[in-house]
């Protein structure tokens, strides 16, 4: 077979005869331009975002600590797990509002025998023995303004608490 040179979209053999490209050529031509403006995208894409990844991230993260975030995040996990979520947004502010203020763990020092007070949303976690979380009353009903408490450390944070987190202790450094 005699070897070709490529000369724009037309082949010429070493014999000086004129070989027009197979359709399996031509396709490979296309496919490698279409490649290559992808990748080049691709790139570009990539040090655009490496330009605004710190402003990007920023703006994410104010966005998902947004109490209506939350709100929306906690009734698409109820709804995925198959439960029942009857909150309006401002009844689970009003819940988390009510809930009374808990001193911060590990806050309490001879200097500062209070400790640091914050509110329970403050403190909220998945994990229900170290942070506060909603949970039902009742597993079998749907959530709802009757049907939660605010737990602390694996207890029920009562609205006649002022603050929560036991006697203060002055052995705490």
């Amino acid at each position: 077979m005699p070897r070709r040179a490529t000369l724009g979209f037309r082949y010429a053999s070493l014999d000086d005869e004129m070989m027009l490209p197979t359709e399996q050529e031509l396709t490979h031509a296309v496919e490698s331009v279409e490649t290559s403006r992808h990748e080049k995208e691709k790139a570009r894409k990539l040090r655009w975002w490496h330009n605004h990844a710190k402003r990007l991230n920023k703006e994410r993260r104010a966005v998902a600590c947004s109490i209506e975030n939350r709100y929306k995040a906690a009734e698409r996990r109820a709804r995925q797990r198959g439960w029942g979520w009857e909150f309006t947004q401002e009844e689970w502010e009003r819940a988390w509002m009510e809930a009374p203020l808990v001193i911060v763990p590990g806050s309490r020092t001879r200097s500062n025998p209070e400790g640091v007070v914050v509110p329970a949303y403050a403190l909220r976690g998945s994990h229900a023995l170290k942070n506060t979380c909603m949970q039902r009353l009742d597993p079998n009903k749907p959530w709802s303004k009757d049907n939660y408490k605010i737990m602390f450390r694996g207890k029920e944070l009562t609205p006649n608490h002022q603050f929560y987190g036991g006697p203060p202790s002055l052995d705490e450094n």
